[in-house]
């Protein structure tokens, strides 16, 4: 197999754009990277459904103990090709940043493909609020005090 390293986000969009090229069903995807952004493994899930697909988070932690990544990025297609995210995916990312942070994985991004565009959390800069508002280091302090 090719080694796939991914190099910044025009890298990952296009990589994202192939893979998620024909699937008319929604469909979610996890790639594990290393610590040189090389790609590990990845894990698809789907629901045979054309408008929802749901990541189950044990499996993705399952995932977190076999690859052990330094590195995690999400990603999941819109067939109705609007690449705005839905509330569930704005609450999805913020689980999948926990699950992150407890299994000392850094989340790079959670990037929504519909057709030929995308929507990146990091590049929008919700992913940063994301990790500034639900930071475990802050939860932790403020039981403490």
């Amino acid at each position: 197999k090719k080694k796939v390293k991914f190099k910044n986000t025009f890298d990952v969009k296009e990589w994202l754009f192939n893979f998620f090229e024909n699937k008319e069903q929604e469909t979610f995807l996890m790639l594990m990277l290393d610590d040189k952004y090389n790609l590990m493994g990845h894990c698809v899930f789907s629901d045979n459904k054309r408008s929802t697909v749901k990541a189950e988070m044990p499996e993705v932690v399952m995932a977190f103990n076999v690859y052990k990544p330094k590195y995690a990025l999400f990603s999941h297609n819109h067939p109705s090709k609007d690449v705005e995210p839905s509330k569930m995916d704005d609450f999805t990312t913020k689980k999948l940043n926990v699950l992150c942070e407890l299994n000392d994985v850094n989340m790079l991004d959670h990037i929504i493909v519909a057709g030929k565009e995308a929507y990146s959390y990091r590049q929008s800069g919700k992913l940063d609020h994301i990790k500034q508002t639900i930071n475990l280091n802050n939860i932790f302090t403020s039981i403490d005090e």
